[in-house]
């Protein structure tokens, strides 16, 4: 009875060894997709951007869209998706906008636009390069080690 007990033990601690490693090794050889959303306040000097910056990204691409208001000579409404491929390099990533595309709604100047956000945001072909950390549910995305951007996951099935 002893020998069998001490099998059942020894077998449930290497199924459950196995099924661990297997997950593990899944999510290292195939991450999941990032999805978050997240409110931003930019202020450059007496210019600034408040709105909602949200980042999806999968398999080396991707999309950010900004929705909000710049403040510069004159308020503006900022629309925009930004379609974007990136590399990735222990936590950095290095972001290469491909296309930028404007809703009718957006109203800012392209000079007004690039003294408050990186030119990333606002020209095809533009690079941004960020450390990108994951924190409690949710990804900070730091410049230089310098926070700018806390982004809340989501799932977008729900």
């Amino acid at each position: 009875m002893k020998i069998r007990y001490l099998l059942f033990l020894l077998l449930s601690c290497f199924t459950a060894a196995s099924v661990s490693s297997l997950f593990l090794w899944h999510e290292q050889l195939f991450p999941s997709p990032i999805y978050c959303v997240g409110e931003a306040n930019w202020n450059i000097g007496n210019k600034k951007f408040i709105g909602t910056v949200s980042w999806r990204m999968y398999e080396n691409e991707g999309l950010v869209t900004l929705t909000g208001n710049l403040l510069e000579k004159h308020e503006a409404n900022v629309s925009r998706n930004v379609y974007f491929i990136y590399t990735q390099k222990y936590k950095s990533r290095i972001f290469r906008s491909t296309r930028v595309i404007k809703t009718f709604t957006d109203s800012a100047a392209t000079e007004d636009f690039n003294k408050v956000l990186p030119d990333f945001f606002n020209m095809p072909g533009k690079e941004l390069s960020l450390s990108f950390y994951e924190y409690r549910g949710a990804y900070l995305f730091a410049n230089t080690n310098v926070p700018m951007f806390y982004c809340r996951k989501y799932s977008p099935y729900m």
